[in-house]
């Protein structure tokens, strides 16, 4: 089963996906958190499995 969560609609311009899976550390997440901050990045999609 898998979850995907729109933002509304919007029509990015050469996107770019920042993705932070889970592991050791939450290492991924709090890299990803970090690049979102200093981009200014706006989320358009999320996307949630249980299986990851």
């Amino acid at each position: 089963m898998k979850t995907i969560l729109k933002e509304g609609k919007v029509k990015p311009f050469n996107p770019t996906i920042i993705e932070g899976l889970p592991g050791l550390g939450s290492v991924g997440k709090i890299a990803a958190s970090y690049l979102i901050s200093q981009l200014k990045a706006k989320k358009i999609e999320e996307l949630y499995s249980p299986h990851f």
